[in-house]
């Protein structure tokens, strides 16, 4: 009974092409990946800022409806209803504050996410392109070693006898 020989040239090449695949599939997703999450973080910087901004204007705002509204308390010829119409304006000016507080804090955490996210993206990354390479090195040589330089010695020896 003849047993067939496992067609080992064929084994080396697929282990080699499967590194290839491995590593430029990795480079491209890698700069996808990177591409994201750059245009992701300047987005967030840019609400931050201008949420900075907002707070800002909102806190000077307040501070000039407050000297308004006291300027107004202590005249006496300013309306009830006016002073009470500045009140609810600033009552409004730092309910806006607040929440423009809040969306602060939350582009400031995805900001950080966002950061940490990246960082595990080029651990990943760095992995699959050292496996990628070990898979194209370890296929190519093995192939080279284990198949095509017998080949080579066998075919030299043959012409040197000639």
């Amino acid at each position: 009974m003849n047993i067939p020989s496992i067609p080992t040239d064929n084994l080396y090449k697929f282990f080699a092409i499967t590194g290839i695949f491995i590593f430029f599939g990795t480079l491209g997703a890698s700069a996808y990946l990177n591409f994201t999450i750059t245009k992701e973080l300047d987005i967030q910087d840019m609400n931050q800022a201008i949420l900075g901004k907002r707070i800002d204007y909102n806190t000077s705002d307040v501070e000039r409806l407050n000297k308004m509204r006291d300027a107004a308390e202590k005249s006496n010829q300013v309306s009830k209803a006016k002073i009470d119409n500045l009140v609810k304006r600033v009552k409004k000016v730092n309910q806006e504050n607040a929440i423009a507080n809040i969306k602060n804090k939350y582009h400031t955490k995805r900001i950080k996410a966002l950061i940490r996210y990246e960082d595990k993206v080029k651990l990943v990354k760095w992995a699959l392109l050292a496996i990628g390479l070990f898979f194209i090195l370890a296929g190519f040589l093995l192939w080279y070693f284990m198949l095509q330089n017998p080949i080579d010695k066998k075919l030299k020896a043959e012409a040197s006898k000639e």
